[in-house]
């Protein structure tokens, strides 16, 4: 009883570890295929971190642009609102064309204006609003809801008919 015959006794653990050894080699070989391996080659570090910092680049500059054109469409839609105030303040004290839109201007400079005489009493953020097809010039004092000139206006080559020459 104390000698043993290794032909005779079945050992699965010793082929258990055979197998495990055979799968551990195996795997081991696969994943040394299947990895990506940077260090073997330097020229592809360098083009990925070029093309992660191209991508990062087209990323963030699509994303500037985007947020610009959300800003500009958001001050459009404000100078239109506030171009729709403006009327509709003048338009209770002076009857205006409805069938155009006008051009609105800001007087920055009253001084450089004083050689016109439409421009006599104005002062410095009144607003001179302008109908082309009416051939008329509004100046508006905002800050005292009043309008200060009313002038009929000669946009380009058409010629000015006066009431004497009826």
């Amino acid at each position: 009883m104390g000698k043993y015959n290794a032909s005779k006794i079945s050992s699965p653990g010793i082929k258990d570890n055979l197998w495990k050894k055979n799968l551990i080699l195996r795997l081991k070989s696969f994943l040394s295929l299947a990895r990506f391996n940077l260090s073997a080659y330097r020229y592809n570090r360098f083009a990925v971190l070029f093309m992660l910092v191209i991508t990062l680049m087209a990323i963030s500059s699509a994303g500037y642009f985007w947020h610009q054109s959300r800003i500009n469409n958001n001050q459009t839609a404000v100078a239109d609102d506030n171009i729709d105030k403006l009327i509709a303040r003048v338009g209770t004290l002076i009857m205006l064309p409805s069938d155009e839109k006008p051009t609105i201007a800001t007087v920055s400079d009253p001084e450089a204006l004083k050689d016109q005489h439409f421009f006599d009493n104005a002062k410095r953020g009144d607003k001179v609003i302008i109908y082309s097809n009416a051939k008329k010039a509004i100046l508006y004092d905002p800050m005292a809801n009043k309008i200060v000139n009313v002038a009929p206006i000669n946009i380009g080559n058409s010629p000015v008919v006066s009431p004497a020459a009826k």
